[in-house]
């Protein structure tokens, strides 16, 4: 039986060049079964939880640096940990690497959007993100103004609408791991979605699983690309905000929908801007059957009675529409230090369901090419609405390994 670190060291000398990403659990049988990963944003403790199972391997060894984001809450939170190596001493009789990989137990709801985007050559949709994000305050338009600057500006609350719109989707499926109301998405200076995320549990949280999709289908590089935009349906916490600072470029912004009121929740402050904040809030869209009663006729007139007695019916009149902020809704039904994850009860699944049929109706109403905001409003909310409907959440929960 050999002290683990003296695995740990072969391991790195085999593996120089991934040779600080390194992970492991030790089996019942008493054998060392790692992992090496060769990207620094795909850390190989990530894998080793997936493969095996959540709650189920007891402890999972190291290498990773100790300030890692993925510690924030794989660390002393119940069955599993992930121990620096130094940190803990343990022996193994053997190693072997994991077999298994791409079988996990843990699946994400996450995947790329369509390709090309909607805002071809000249693109745009990143100078507006971040003219607004850099104003702290949303942009007057006087009077008739209908620039393609407007409709770019109006379209940043299009793809944080979808996003809530798609959590409007997950609810509809048996799939309990998506029960929750956070997801994230990566959008390119044309306006194409290039890896989104849902939260499905633990530390797969919506930007972490966003940001996880986006590495490995791109293990090349060390950060998302320039001049994007994140749309996050909550404020990101302490885990997410510290993989967020570590994978994005300079010329990027983070956009926020609803204020998160847990402990941890604040983080993503410090760097993101709410979206609602700098824009008109996001309204959700309501409608309300009315029933009217209608004189069809009347009755033959009785005694001395010169006219009878109307006949009538219920007849439909005109919906009644409202639009209620979304986000603000959100929030009340959230209470004060609460987990995210308790707190989709009734009345959030219905706004949710809301804000999908909202999305719905903004892209089937006819919109001029008028080579402005209109144009910009149509070819965004045609492509997002394509995505929407592409988007199966059952079929999209896939093994992240």
């Amino acid at each position: 039986m050999a002290d683990l670190r003296t695995f740990f060291r072969s391991l790195e000398e085999r593996h120089p060049r991934n040779a600080s990403n390194i992970a492991g659990y030790i089996d019942r049988d008493g054998v060392f079964q790692w992992h090496v990963s060769g990207h620094d944003n795909l850390p190989a403790a990530v894998t080793v939880f997936d493969v095996v199972g959540k709650r189920t391997t007891g402890v999972v060894y190291t290498n990773l640096r100790k300030n890692h984001w993925l510690y924030t809450y794989t660390s002393g939170e119940g069955g599993n940990d992930l121990v620096y190596i130094d940190d803990k001493s343990a022996s193994a009789d053997a190693e072997r690497i994991i077999g298994g990989v791409g079988n996990g137990k843990v699946r994400v709801l996450a995947d790329d959007g369509p390709g090309p985007g909607p805002l071809r050559a000249p693109g745009g949709l990143y100078q507006a993100a971040k003219s607004l994000h850099d104003s702290q305050a949303p942009v007057k338009y006087e009077g008739e103004n209908h620039t393609r600057d407007k409709g770019l500006h109006r379209a940043l609350r299009y793809y944080m609408l979808a996003a809530y719109a798609l959590l409007g989707k997950c609810r509809a499926t048996e799939e309990t791991d998506v029960w929750n109301y956070i997801a994230a998405l990566l959008v390119d200076d044309e306006g194409r979605i290039l890896s989104y995320g849902v939260n499905s549990g633990w530390f797969h949280h919506g930007e972490t699983n966003m940001l996880l999709n986006y590495f490995r289908a791109h293990s090349n590089v060390a950060t998302f690309p320039a001049n994007t935009i994140v749309f996050s349906t909550l404020t990101p916490c302490k885990q997410c905000s510290t993989y967020l600072q570590g994978a994005r470029p300079a010329n990027s912004v983070i956009f926020i929908g609803q204020e998160d009121s847990g402990a941890r929740g604040r983080e993503g402050e410090k760097f993101g801007v709410h979206l609602s904040a700098v824009t008109d809030p996001i309204r959700y869209r309501t409608v309300t059957e009315t029933w009217n009663n209608v004189v069809i006729g009347r009755k033959p007139p009785v005694g001395w009675a010169k006219v009878g007695e109307p006949i009538t019916e219920k007849r439909r009149g005109e919906d009644k529409v409202e639009k209620h902020p979304l986000e603000e809704h959100l929030s009340k039904q959230m209470k004060e230090g609460a987990s995210v994850a308790d707190q989709i009860g009734r009345e959030c699944q219905d706004i949710l369901t809301h804000a999908r049929g909202t999305f719905e109706y903004k892209s089937g109403k006819r919109r001029n090419n008028d080579g402005g905001e209109q144009s910009v409003k149509a070819q965004v909310l045609e492509y997002l609405n394509t995505w929407i409907a592409s988007v199966n959440p059952q079929s999209s929960l896939r093994q992240v390994v």
